[in-house]
């Protein structure tokens, strides 16, 4: 079933739909336990696992959710998404990124657009604790491409029902030229600064194995991953990580039902790196809409109290599966 966007008429600018949410919407109220989950490795991440159901129903499925690169539980879609989930029965499970809870990490990596293996481990995990529910996925922008990676690279014989991907970087390269140019520069400033300022502090007490300085020199994206992202994680070079963790070429392996949301005038992928049907395989969708910015879609004909697509396209999504055998 598809649900129509109809965009905010007083928004329909792509820096609009993707900047208004981020510093005018309201938080939305919704209830969690925080825990803390020692990795295989010995570092460890926090989730925020959802409280309840209304009227004290049964769940009828579980939903991760994968936040975007400097997001957190803060983040304007986070609690909006696990209450758009608690509202129609399904627990969530908000998974913060090595180092994205507010307390840095004990590795000296973190995450990055292709690292699946921390995901696997979390989902299998939940799972054994509640072997005998449906599970689901959303994955944010970066939180879609490492989504992608496990869907369709790390692990295609997964245990999820189905999946949704929101406004992902699909190309990394593409992307990373994409945002150094025009108006998506302060996209990139933004981010440059979280990047460098996490970085900072997770080295200010401990020893750095890369060129700290020149990392913090970054003048872009591709540059700092060219000084960070790269050597932590062990890649050869830059275009040796974007090359590996793009998700576009994963799409094609993908072997469960996935639904790709993404904007034309997304402000943050140019429009040849998004997917073409071709490049889909038959359990993926893709819903390409005209307006919508980056993780923005917002609807409704209120300026001041406007309404989010997304907020309720996703659960009608995963509503279709739960009474599939």
């Amino acid at each position: 079933m598809t649900i129509s966007f109809q965009p905010n008429p007083w928004l329909l600018n792509p820096n609009l739909q993707t900047i208004w949410p981020n510093y005018l919407r309201n938080k939305t109220r919704v209830s969690f336990n925080t825990r803390k989950i020692t990795l295989p490795d010995g570092d460890f991440l926090e989730l925020c696992i959802s409280n309840g159901m209304p009227n004290n129903d049964s769940s009828r499925g579980v939903v991760f959710i994968l936040h975007g690169l400097g997001g957190s539980i803060e983040s304007h879609y986070s609690r909006s998404l696990m209450r758009a989930m608690q509202l129609n029965n399904l627990e969530s499970v908000f998974i913060h990124f090595r180092g994205a809870s507010g307390k840095p990490n004990k590795k000296p990596f973190s995450y990055h657009a292709g690292k699946a293996d921390d995901i696997a481990f979390i989902i299998d995990q939940i799972i054994q604790e509640k072997p005998d529910k449906k599970y689901f996925a959303i994955g944010v922008s970066i939180g879609g491409s490492i989504l992608v990676n496990y869907l369709g690279n790390y692990q295609r014989n997964n245990p999820l029902t189905s999946a949704v991907v929101i406004s992902v970087p699909y190309d990394l390269y593409e992307t990373a030229i994409y945002l150094d140019n025009g108006f998506a520069k302060n996209y990139q400033r933004y981010m440059m600064k979280t990047l460098k300022y996490d970085l900072q502090v997770k080295f200010e007490y401990r020893e750095c194995p890369i060129d700290l300085k020149k990392a913090l020199n970054a003048k872009n994206l591709y540059d700092f991953d060219d000084a960070a992202t790269a050597p932590l994680n062990n890649f050869d070079t830059v275009m040796d990580y974007y090359k590996i963790c793009s998700a576009k070429q994963y799409l094609k392996n993908i072997q469960t039902s996935t639904l790709l949301i993404h904007a034309r005038d997304d402000p943050f992928t140019p429009l040849k790196s998004i997917p073409t049907e071709d490049e889909l395989s038959n359990f993926v969708k893709l819903e390409l809409y005209e307006k919508g910015g980056h993780v923005g879609f917002i609807e409704g004909n209120n300026f001041w109290k406007p309404t989010y697509f997304l907020d309720r396209r996703i659960p009608a999504y995963f509503s279709s599966f739960i009474l599939k055998k």
